[in-house]
């Protein structure tokens, strides 16, 4: 399963997978959320060029030895941290040192610029945020069904847990 080009703010986990392996998710703007997001038991999944801006709590927590890929190699690159403390001496756009999440889980390429690949924080007319159908057994996921738009900010209207 691919999830891309979604912006999701204002939330307590701006995504959330509970068992749920072998995803792709890319090109997401995640700010402001309690947490940018969160895996539980979940594995073998890819995240990359991704922008994960002041989440109060961390940008990216996984539970439960999971154990992901946070980038797409050099020069792909891997994901845009706005807590990252790293240097990028060479001057190339990815950070010297890795982003790390915890023990089994780092960002190899951690972007030093916010990413022109994730969408606009700002849209002008509501839209789904993600549109990309899960199939998956055992699999939890949360969906942001529709939002307002406010300024620079998200206002979540609805939020739901589907268990698939």
């Amino acid at each position: 399963n691919n999830i891309s080009s979604s912006i999701i703010t204002g939330g307590y986990d701006g995504t959330y997978f509970s068992n749920s392996n072998s995803n792709i998710i890319f090109k997401n703007y995640l700010e402001n959320n309690q947490r940018g997001v969160y895996l539980i038991y979940s594995f073998n999944n890819t995240l990359y060029h991704n922008s994960f801006i002041n989440n109060r709590i961390v940008n990216a927590f996984c539970y439960g030895e999971s154990a992901n890929t946070w980038d797409g190699g050099y020069p792909t690159g891997g994901n845009f941290w706005s807590d990252y403390t790293g240097v990028d001496a060479n001057r190339d756009g990815i950070g010297d040192t890795p982003y790390i999440i915890n023990a089994n889980n780092r960002d190899h390429c951690p972007l030093v610029n916010l990413t022109s690949t994730s969408p606009s924080p700002t849209p002008t007319t509501p839209t789904t945020l993600l549109t990309t159908p899960i199939a998956a057994s055992d699999t939890t996921l949360v969906l942001v069904s529709s939002y307002t738009s406010s300024h620079s900010s998200l206002n979540i209207s609805e939020k739901k847990k589907i268990h698939l």
